[in-house]
């Protein structure tokens, strides 16, 4: 367990977790292949739409700054800069659900490299600037030793982890009315029906 103090980065590392992530690397084996196998499809599955992604909002901008006859044009992608461009109050908004999605993913890399008998060091969290990352120190001699198919399982795992996060927290919205709806009243009291101009 340790902190290390570096230019623009505050780096934590920890064994302590290595335990946890052993128990949870063995429960259901055949569950967990099969889990990371899916995975791993899948992840493939969505380069194809990730690489056409990428293209599409490239052309884009270049059609939209050629269009923009010397004017200034919109930006599609821009940085978000705490205090500039985002609230400094949302800022912890941003943070915690950075640090959980870099969390979830990392964990999904040691898990799946647990179930493939890779030795993992530990695991830690970086705070690079402002921008807080978590990792996992896994033994990459052990990885690459591994069978492509079996390595692929380990370096899919993260993004798998994230899509299903995803879908998880777009269930939660979805159902989330439906969970508070006895707590709210509504169409009841009063409301404008229509306005003279």
């Amino acid at each position: 367990m340790g902190l290390k103090v570096e230019a623009f980065r505050l780096v934590w590392f920890t064994t302590t977790f290595n335990r946890f992530i052993q128990k949870w690397g063995t429960w259901r084996p055949r569950l967990l292949q099969c889990w990371f196998t899916v995975g791993s499809w899948f992840s493939l599955g969505l380069i194809p739409l990730a690489v056409y992604l990428v293209i599409k909002a490239t052309f884009d901008i270049w059609h939209r700054n050629i269009d923009a006859g010397g004017k200034k044009s919109s930006v599609v992608l821009e940085p978000m800069i705490p205090g500039v461009n985002l609230p400094l109050g949302d800022i912890g908004y941003y943070s915690l659900t950075l640090i959980t999605c870099s969390v979830i993913h990392e964990l999904g890399h040691a898990i799946a490299a647990v179930r493939e008998d890779v030795h993992i060091s530990g695991m830690g969290l970086m705070l690079v600037v402002i921008c807080p990352v978590a990792y996992v120190q896994l033994n990459s001699e052990q990885l690459e030793a591994l069978p492509p198919r079996r390595q692929l399982r380990v370096l899919c795992a993260g993004v798998w982890h994230n899509i299903m996060l995803s879908v998880l927290a777009a269930l939660m919205l979805l159902v989330l009315p439906l969970v508070l709806y006895p707590f709210y009243d509504v169409g009841n009291g009063v409301f404008v029906q229509h306005i003279v101009k």
